[in-house]
């Protein structure tokens, strides 16, 4: 099955990074605007993409401030339908390094090439937010 990785080298601390990852308020700075509910362990996050609708992910793990995992929960058809988010930082060479996966895709396909060219858009504009700089989220209303 084909992954998605990406990796960032970010001059922050530890829980400064983690929280765009594990709480609402971080993660519409940098993702889409529209997310609702928990991102605890066991909790559910709803990611709304407008007219494009909605993406539900169940947490599977979340160990502030190294490591969370996230399981799609949608139907079948859907591109994403079991695919897992997972992030992991570590030290590297006085940075964090930050690696974001977004695995297994069923096919190679031309939603899969778009996915992983809005991840790295994405997370570049973390990047530059975590930096002092601005990011570009999901524009819901141009959907």
């Amino acid at each position: 099955m084909p992954d998605i990785q990406h990796t960032l080298h970010i001059a922050e601390d530890f829980d400064k990074i983690f929280q765009y990852f594990n709480t609402k308020e971080g993660l519409r700075q940098w993702w889409t605007p529209d997310v609702e509910g928990e991102a605890t362990t066991g909790g559910l996050l709803s990611f709304g993409f407008g007219k494009e609708g909605k993406a539900n992910f169940r947490v599977i793990e979340n160990m502030p401030p190294e490591y969370l995992k996230w399981k799609y929960e949608g139907n079948e058809e859907d591109e994403w339908y079991n695919t897992e988010i997972i992030v992991h930082l570590s030290a590297s060479g006085g940075k964090v390094k930050v690696v974001f996966q977004h695995n297994g895709y069923a096919n190679k396909n031309d939603f899969y090439e778009l996915c992983d060219t809005t991840w790295k858009k994405l997370l570049q504009g973390l990047e530059e937010l975590i930096e002092g700089g601005e990011s570009q989220v999901f524009d819901t209303d141009s959907m």
